[in-house]
């Protein structure tokens, strides 16, 4: 089973998010979410979902651009969390 990012789909993470709402502090290559901080209301109040809002709003830009597939398609891997753009 593969490791999905809540925040954008990526599924190739190395470990759960979050793990019986303990985070995993790992970064998404993709978005850079990272659970456990980027959600923390005492250091970054933002939530999931305001946080996809806001990458997507930026055109989905790539944390780690080296990371990224050469078939790398937007729609395809927000399917994994079923959101639809």
């Amino acid at each position: 089973m593969n490791n999905i990012c809540l925040v954008c789909g990526y599924d190739q993470l190395e470990e759960p998010q979050y793990v019986e709402e303990v985070p995993s502090y790992e970064i998404c290559p993709c978005c850079g979410f990272q659970a456990g901080f980027d959600d923390d209301a005492a250091s970054y109040p933002q939530t999931i979902p305001e946080y996809r809002a806001s990458w997507l709003k930026h055109d989905a830009p790539w944390f780690m651009p080296k990371e990224k597939p050469a078939n790398w398609d937007l729609k395809e891997q927000l399917k994994n969390i079923n959101f639809e753009i």
